[in-house]
């Protein structure tokens, strides 16, 4: 996360190679003073690890340093004595003379933990942020100096009290905004927690079972657990958001629907999908029997 936009230089098919975004809801900041675009990035990181046996191997790690959260190779290895140097892959955690690992197995492990352990403070930080300006835009009106024309016309009452939009659908646009980002930040996470459960399935028995006699494994193995256990405990609450969410959505567009749809919806418990209330809300001369059709009612 990021107060300043720096898009991705990679390019592919005319299109960023990684994606970024604007976090949602910034008039809701608890940050009075400072109301800039905070953005996020897309990032990935892949190791490789290969050798003939544990006395010879090789690791290939690539990391995305392109938004600045991540130094250059060759930062790693400044002002460094010759074959000497911060560990790139453990993420300046280690060192080629005052630390190595020689043995090819621990070495994963403390990139897979040094890593995970990444992942999870710059999601929680991003979550927190994120948590923050939806729980005070649900619950509190801005304040006066921080309004803006577009925010003066809808903060009459809190979206908790009043679910009734304006003409110009503001809440509306905005919860969908907010929908598409939360669902943007539990697929990313999904892919994680997935990523370690196939990982657990299959191959962690080659630093368990067949490792009894590595002593510090377990103590490893158990801060990335915990660590996945933080994101997926996120990844549940963002869910939770992005439901309670939807709910708001339907009630906003319940009430722009037109005159017909109000009745159609006073007459039935059937939730109306968004798309139909929004093609309705405009005086329509199309029979009544044909709306039901198209809602299901």
């Amino acid at each position: 996360m990021r107060s300043t936009n720096t898009a991705d230089p990679r390019t592919i098919f005319g299109k960023c190679l990684r994606k970024s975004g604007i976090l949602p809801l910034k008039n809701f900041s608890n940050d009075l003073t400072d109301l800039t675009d905070l953005y996020y990035y897309e990032a990935q990181t892949s190791s490789l690890s290969w050798g003939n046996d544990e006395s010879f191997w090789t690791v290939i790690f690539l990391v995305d340093t392109y938004f600045g959260s991540e130094e250059n190779r060759r930062e790693y290895f400044l002002n460094k004595p010759e074959g000497d140097g911060i560990d790139p892959p453990l993420g300046g955690e280690g060192s080629y003379r005052r630390n190595p690992q020689f043995d090819p197995r621990e070495y994963f492990l403390h990139q897979l933990n040094i890593r995970i352990a990444q992942v999870a403070t710059e999601y929680s930080a991003l979550v927190e942020t994120f948590n923050a300006r939806m729980e005070a835009y649900v619950n509190t009106r801005p304040p006066i100096a921080r309004r803006t024309a577009e925010l003066i016309a809808l903060q009459a009452e809190t979206i908790r009290d009043q679910f009734k939009d304006e003409k110009d659908m503001t809440h509306t646009r905005t919860i969908g905004h907010v929908i598409e980002t939360i669902q943007i930040f539990v697929d990313c996470i999904s892919s994680t927690v997935e990523a370690w459960d196939s990982f657990r399935n299959t191959a962690l028995a080659l630093f368990t079972q067949h490792a009894p006699e590595k002593l510090t494994w377990p103590s490893i193995i158990s801060q990335i657990v915990g660590n996945i256990a933080e994101l997926d405990s996120m990844r549940k609450g963002m869910i939770r958001k992005r439901e309670r969410f939807r709910f708001k959505l339907e009630t906003v567009s319940i009430s722009v629907c037109s005159p017909l749809c109000q009745r159609l919806c006073s007459s039935s418990r059937s939730s109306i999908p968004y798309q139909v209330l929004v093609r309705q809300k405009a005086p329509s001369n199309k029979p009544a029997s044909r709306i039901n059709k198209q809602n299901g009612l």
